[in-house]
């Protein structure tokens, strides 16, 4: 059986829940996962500002660290361009 990138991030998740968001952790926080009316508002961490039309704000939290939010509606939305962000996010936070 073949593994997807979120079969290995899965494997290697610690979640932390707070009162109205998920953190999901590898060595340190790589996805916060904040529920919305009508989405979820992803925040990826990342050590680059990531510039793309799915991108609805980007957040500078120090030199090489970025906070970009992402927001998903539909499964559809988790498509390839998603994973790889949240890889890239995992790998760094590893």
């Amino acid at each position: 059986m073949k593994r997807t990138t979120g079969d290995a991030i899965a494997r290697a998740v610690i979640q932390e829940r707070g009162e109205r968001s998920v953190l999901l952790r590898s060595r340190g926080g790589f996805l916060g996962v904040h529920p919305k009316r009508d989405c979820l508002d992803l925040q990826i961490v990342t050590a680059h500002a990531i510039r793309a039309a799915r991108v609805t704000k980007v957040d500078a939290v120090a030199a090489r660290r970025f906070h970009v939010h992402v927001q998903v509606a539909t499964e559809k939305e988790v498509d390839g361009q998603l994973l790889e962000w949240l890889r890239e996010a995992h790998d760094l936070m590893a």
